[in-house]
């Protein structure tokens, strides 16, 4: 690069690569945090509309010695689009926003700043395609689709990430190439589980399938006598368990409690004969007086239904949903199943420490696994991902009264104390979690682990390359120089 500019800013200005610093009139409104608890500030924010100006904003990083991270939507729990931390350089995705699919493979093109709400609009009208993703219509694609991506429909069609073919990429070193099962092969295992230490996707090429043509969405209706104490409510979760243990794959499953509330509920796909059958398991082993309700929708109006939403759209700029919270994760494996300690363990504590008054809680345990579940036929070999043996996902959450900052620091400890009331009474090497569901008090050690692990990458016995260890190994080769970097990155 040409040295006739002596700071990042200018850098970025000599090559017309759009960027911002403290002195950019909106630049409290693009640095601003989807997590208000984790208000960092970064250097500088490049806004590219092109592979080009990525490579050419990384080259600028580079020389400057600042670290990157690139920002999708920005949903990270943990900041980590801000870099984790205060002083690292943020590349803005926002304009990669096109949604292109190839009416002859049904293969869609995704821009990495593509909103999921926006995404579901354009495959289903464009045919009745869909893809497996989360609920939420603000959350990126980008985070989203390279480190997992559960949704609603999971069970049946796999994660966000099993439905990649291709990515394009820019590389640390300013490289615009491309990943998939055939060209930079490691990478494009790596980029899927972990892709934020890896290069910056440009562009996802993911396979659609077709949308179902009616949904039918269900409440589990259980009596409250028969959900107030611990032992019910534990009795209801194990009935849960060993039902979608054999569940259908168009079953989606979730149980959902705070103060005062005990919900199951979840989702059908497809018609009321075939869910008069799938249902029927759980129906059997509820407690005396259940009941189900049901409402039967098509498959927008459904999305919308899960995402509690008016709309899916979401404006390409301008956006401003906020949360000022802490979260945690658990992942239960299916195949050493949670059992009757752990659950009591956990609705323990909830009966114990049931009321706060600075923040406010909840908890989702959503169903991965199941013997007919796609997530976990889904090839351990295949990706990073490190979860093909997981049965549940518990998202554990809270937030300030008003929304906003500050949120106090006996909410971490509650939060902290509600996982370990279940991780506590769990085999060492079942204690798991989501890195979608990033929680940034871990080390990085114990990030690597929790999310990762170390076991042998591709599910086989015997020595061999750790899933760590490769990614590790990955790393040195693309980014020897740490330049993509958050606090729990592979490498740190």
């Amino acid at each position: 690069m040409q040295a006739r500019h002596t700071t990042l800013a200018e850098c970025l200005d000599d090559y017309n690569v759009e960027g911002l610093t403290t002195v950019s009139s909106d630049w409290n409104s693009i640095i601003a945090p989807f997590n208000l608890r984790l208000p960092y500030k970064p250097v500088a924010v490049a806004l590219p509309k092109t592979p080009a100006e990525v490579s050419i904003a990384l080259k600028c990083a580079k020389k400057y010695g600042v670290k990157v991270q690139a920002r999708g939507g920005g949903h990270s729990y943990g900041a980590m689009a801000l870099g984790g931390q205060d002083g690292s350089f943020m590349i803005d995705m926002n304009r990669f926003n096109k949604i292109e699919i190839d009416p002859a493979t049904q293969i869609v093109k995704v821009g990495a700043g593509v909103r999921l709400g926006n995404l579901a609009l354009a495959l289903y009208n464009a045919g009745g395609r869909a893809l497996p993703h989360g609920v939420c219509p603000g959350v990126g694609i980008g985070g989203h689709a390279t480190h997992g991506g559960f949704g609603f429909t999971s069970r049946m069609w796999g994660i966000a990430l099993d439905k990649i073919v291709k990515l394009d990429v820019v590389l640390a070193n300013g490289t615009i190439t491309e990943a998939s099962s055939s060209v930079n092969p490691e990478l494009f295992w790596a980029l899927r589980g972990a892709g934020s230490s890896f290069a910056i996707v440009t562009t996802f090429h993911m396979q659609t399938v077709q949308a179902p043509s009616s949904a039918i969405s269900y409440t589990v209706n259980i009596p409250a006598s028969e959900q107030t104490t611990v032992q019910q409510k534990v009795n209801i979760f194990l009935a849960m368990q060993e039902y979608g243990l054999e569940a259908p794959k168009e079953i989606a499953l979730r149980l959902f409690t705070t103060t005062g509330a005990f919900v199951v509920s979840g989702v059908y796909w497809g018609d009321s004969a075939g869910f008069t059958t799938a249902i029927q398991g759980l129906r059997d082993r509820m407690p005396a007086g259940t009941t189900i309700t049901t409402t039967t929708a098509g498959w927008l109006d459904t999305l919308k239904a899960i995402a509690w939403a008016q709309t899916l759209e979401v404006p390409l700029t301008g956006y401003n949903e906020h949360d000022t919270f802490f979260a945690k994760s658990v992942v239960a494996t299916q195949s050493n199943p949670q059992n009757s300690s752990v659950i009591t363990s956990f609705f323990n504590f909830l009966a114990t420490h049931e009321n706060t008054t600075d923040f406010v809680w909840w908890v989702l345990a959503d169903l991965y696994g199941g013997v007919h579940s796609e997530i976990n036929k889904g090839s351990l070999a295949g990706s990073s991902y490190a979860h093909r043996d997981s049965l549940w996902t518990w998202q554990l959450y809270s937030y300030t009264n008003s929304r906003q900052p500050p949120y106090p620091a006996a909410g971490i400890t509650f939060m902290n104390s509600m996982a370990a009331s279940m991780l506590d009474k769990m085999n060492p090497e079942d204690r798991k979690g989501y890195v979608n569901y990033v929680d940034p008090t871990l080390s990085a050690a114990e990030a690597h682990q929790f999310y990762y692990g170390n076991d042998k990458w591709d599910g086989s016995s015997g020595p061999g390359e750790g899933r760590l260890d490769r990614l590790l190994r990955i790393k040195q080769q693309v980014d020897p120089d740490m330049l993509f970097w958050n606090p729990q990155a592979i490498g740190a």
